[in-house]
């Protein structure tokens, strides 16, 4: 009996499925994963250098979530960020990481830079 509504309960979710396939309205599926990256962000400076870190946390698919955003970088004498607007200087040669804290606390992001002579 149970494998049974398994089995119709199965058959009505494709039934629903391939109706809305056939329909010319648009059907969005959006997840509540939030996905946080670095766009555009430059990995190797050199020594002296600086960048702007700007993390972006996105939703369903790539809608842009707003969320202030607090950065900081692993080793500090081989980068300096600025906590609020992620002006990033490159100190001395070496790698670290910086780190990208959204306002939501499931946003936080690690970028790994490397610093050249």
């Amino acid at each position: 009996m149970r494998t049974r509504r398994k089995y119709w309960g199965l058959l009505l979710a494709l039934g629903a499925i391939a109706s809305g396939a056939c329909s010319d309205d648009e059907v969005t599926v959006c997840t509540i994963e939030l996905r946080v990256s670095f766009p555009s962000a430059r990995t190797t400076l050199r020594v002296g250098d600086t960048t702007t870190i700007r993390a972006q946390a996105t939703t369903c698919g790539t809608k842009v979530v707003p969320m202030s955003w607090k950065y900081s970088v692993g080793d500090t004498t081989i980068a300096r960020i600025d906590s609020l607007s992620g002006l990033l200087t490159a100190r001395a040669s070496g790698a670290t990481s910086v780190r990208a804290s959204g306002s939501n606390p499931v946003a936080v992001h690690l970028l790994q830079i490397s610093v050249v002579p």
